[in-house]
């Protein structure tokens, strides 16, 4: 009985694992499940954003006219962020800054900077653009998509517990994330099914002595 209990704990904990290896490592993440924040300036200017930290990456979601208002287009400059005590900033590579697309239905890979003139780090990433419908054919919706790896804006992303981000399109608002990895998540499971695993040997080998 208490064998069969082991077994079945051992599948239960490594399934969970392996299903969390997968989120959490995922190079792909399905950013319509960030949640997202309405931020209004007024009745006739709206965006949503939605961020969040995993894995030593930032994840970026970005809607400049989610509700067709035609009132703004996209700008991909003055991401500002805050990561513990060091600060760093994203904005559109000039390379790329007449090639954000417009037409409805286009997507398009986009570079962008970092840079953290503190400890001198400065990169180049990809973000993706999307054009989707948002009830205004003249002026449908620009979305980005963007992973930032915390090593692009600083240089022990281990020492960051939060995430701060500030751009003029959050209307004087924050967005905060916090900044934890999810491996120590893994490394506690793992030793869970090792613990278990091991027990179960020392247990079997003192029925035998017995």
């Amino acid at each position: 009985m208490i064998k069969r209990i082991y077994m079945i704990m051992v599948v239960i904990l490594t399934s969970l694992i392996f299903t969390n290896m997968k989120t959490a490592h995922a190079d792909e993440i399905n950013y319509d499940s960030i949640p997202m924040t309405q931020i209004s300036y007024s009745d006739s200017t709206i965006h949503t954003w939605g961020m969040i930290v995993q894995d030593n990456a930032i994840y970026l979601n970005y809607n400049n006219d989610p509700k067709g208002q035609g009132t703004t287009t996209f700008q991909g400059y003055g991401f500002n962020f805050k990561l513990g005590d060091q600060q760093a900033v994203m904005n559109i590579d000039s390379s790329d800054s007449g090639n954000i697309p417009t037409k409805l239905g286009d997507t398009r890979s986009i570079k962008f900077q970092t840079n953290n003139y503190s400890s001198n780090i400065q990169e180049k990433i990809t973000g993706t653009i999307l054009v989707s419908d948002n009830g205004n054919s003249d002026k449908p919706a620009q979305i980005l998509h963007i992973k930032i790896p915390m090593s692009t804006l600083v240089k022990d992303p281990s020492l960051v517990n939060k995430v701060e981000l500030n751009n003029p399109n959050l209307g004087g608002g924050t967005l905060v994330s916090d900044g934890a990895s999810t491996s120590p998540v893994l490394s506690v499971s793992i030793a869970v099914i090792a613990v278990l695993v091991i027990g179960f040997f020392v247990y079997r080998k003192k029925r035998r002595v017995a």
